[in-house]
């Protein structure tokens, strides 16, 4: 029985997989395919722009898959930028597929690569070519914009993801707002170091003592080191608008 591969290449998120799955299942049975023959390969966190280790991988599993497995003879795609969305990486497993006479079939675009007899269907190819220029085009206007958007926020001093920063929370709107609780955390480390009386590592075992921490977690002299001098805590930081939580003659005197 011929067999054709499902390549699924999803975010980590399980529904978003399975979705693509029952899509793509249900466009190779146009083609035959039941799901028996459907030998699926799913991939979560492939960078397909970046070609980082997982995408990279999931190129070599492609291959390998389809060596190994002689009832593979076809491969199929929900959407193009699934295979990849750089051209060189797409234009290569175009090529090795038409070696190894290996039918595509992709849903976006529609096209098929090979002919009845596995010879190159010309039109299907050069559309190929057409199609994955524009994927790496779209791709970088797609990433283009979520830059604007994130330089855009660290402007209006909104969460972008990732870390809190310590001292601060966000609104509803996601615009960081100062953490009550937080705050007397930094103000006790800022006032204690201004004192002269302590260094990195004899003020960490005093903020020990007296049952001070970080969310938790035991402040290190490293993580003073770094509390400290963050700009961000007089509202003057490199990367994004926080509000100033400490005062700015304090700071200084701290630096000092």
């Amino acid at each position: 029985m011929k067999k054709v591969l499902a390549i699924i290449r999803a975010s980590t998120e399980r529904q978003e997989t399975e979705s693509q799955k029952k899509e793509l299942t249900e466009y190779l049975s146009q083609y035959g395919f039941s799901k028996e023959s459907i030998i699926t390969l799913e991939v979560a966190g492939a960078s397909a722009r970046k070609k980082n280790p997982k995408y990279l991988q999931m190129l070599e599993d492609i291959k390998n898959t389809i060596l190994t497995n002689k009832d593979i003879k076809a491969v199929g795609l929900w959407n193009l930028d699934r295979l990849g969305r750089v051209d060189d990486s797409l234009i290569e497993m175009k090529n090795w597929f038409i070696n190894q006479k290996i039918q595509l079939y992709c849903k976006s675009p529609s096209l098929t690569l090979l002919n009845e007899d596995d010879t190159v269907n010309g039109g299907a190819e050069i559309a190929f070519g057409v199609f994955a220029s524009l994927i790496k085009q779209q791709t970088e206007d797609l990433f283009n914009k979520f830059n604007r958007g994130k330089d855009r926020n660290r402007q209006q001093g909104r969460f972008n993801g990732g870390k809190m920063k310590f001292g601060y929370t966000v609104d509803k709107d996601g615009y960081f707002i100062i953490n009550p609780e937080e705050k007397q955390v930094l103000d006790t480390i800022y006032k204690e170091y201004s004192t002269g009386k302590y260094s990195y590592v004899k003020l960490a075992n005093e903020l020990d003592s007296r049952g001070i921490t970080k969310r938790g977690h035991k402040i290190t002299a490293l993580a003073l080191h770094k509390l400290l001098k963050d700009l961000s805590y007089i509202g003057k930081g490199e990367y994004s608008k926080f509000p100033p939580i400490i005062d700015e003659s304090l700071f200084n005197k701290v630096k000092n």
